[in-house]
């Protein structure tokens, strides 16, 4: 067990998982010279493939600050399908990735038990997952913390959890 395992950063988050992903939204940005089908594409690898088979996937239009075309894609994800989804993005990332996500997990949490994950979208398309915050496929994971636990120390054991 090394430093930047993930193992390793949760080694104190022992004891049954008192935190469980209870939704997940995940969008990205379209860019006018992008093609939506491969954007698509992108964030239908960023997910298992039970829960990319199903993804129902909304559209909204926008303009940007000059004026060029914005198409904004979101999906939202409930049932188990969001548990499945936190553990395939975990299992896949680097372990570099895994680690600056561990040790900086509390800058991905909000006070509302909130969890973000931003992932390099042209690397999602290639089927590599990978932290960004350049443009990036973004994922926020709701969860239902047990109220005898801190959000973020929840969030951590459900992480070590899905992916010893």
């Amino acid at each position: 067990m090394k430093k930047g395992d993930l193992s390793y950063c949760l080694l104190e988050a022992k004891g049954p998982m008192r935190a469980e992903p209870k939704s997940l939204e995940i969008s990205a940005i379209v860019h006018a010279t992008e093609d939506e089908g491969k954007v698509i594409r992108a964030l239908m690898n960023a997910l298992p493939e039970a829960a990319a088979r199903g993804l129902s996937i909304r559209k909204g239009r926008y303009r940007g600050h000059h004026g060029n075309p914005i198409t904004l894609l979101r999906a939202h994800l409930r049932g188990d399908h969001p548990r499945e989804a936190l553990r395939h993005v975990l299992s896949r990332l680097p372990d570099g990735d895994r680690g600056a996500l561990c040790s900086g997990l509390g800058g991905h949490i909000d006070e509302g038990g909130n969890l973000y994950i931003r992932l390099d979208k042209q690397r999602a398309y290639l089927n590599e997952l990978r932290l960004s915050q350049a443009d990036p496929i973004r994922l926020k994971w709701a969860f239902k913390v047990d109220r005898g636990e801190g959000i973020e120390e929840g969030i951590r054991r459900a992480c070590m959890e899905l992916v010893p």
